[in-house]
């Protein structure tokens, strides 16, 4: 059970990976917030893991599209999730393209494209 893994709340953090596998569960759940908690938690475990700040971006991307939380805040911290996973590894381009989608479901097309064009140069240099 990942609930043996992390532990109650308050307990000592134990494990990122149960982290993470807990808060896609409570996402898959529609527990969204719980979910965020709980990758917040892994974050506090592994504060330079990239994949883990793109995937952070993703449930606060979800909890917009859901409605949960303050209007567009939730968009905000998704990009600035986002924006923070690029920053911790120069040739991902995943959170680049996530960033260009939350960008442009929020109306500003303009640094959607300039997102989009970073995640290109990433992936051609990858490429190369």
């Amino acid at each position: 059970h990942y609930s043996l893994a992390v532990g109650t709340p308050g307990a000592p953090l134990k494990s990122e990976l149960a982290l993470v596998g807990l808060g896609q569960v409570l996402l898959a759940q529609g527990r969204g917030e719980e979910a965020r908690k709980t990758f917040e938690r892994a974050l506090d475990v592994a504060p330079l893991n990239t994949k883990l700040w793109n995937n952070f971006g993703l449930v606060l991307a979800q909890l917009e599209q859901a409605g949960a939380g303050e209007e567009g805040g939730r968009g905000r911290s998704a990009v600035e999730a986002f924006e923070r996973a690029a920053a911790l590894s120069d040739h991902e381009h995943e959170p680049l393209n996530n960033m260009g989608l939350m960008l442009q479901k929020m109306g500003d097309h303009e640094k959607a494209v300039a997102a989009f064009r970073r995640a290109l140069n990433r992936a051609d240099a990858d490429a190369a």
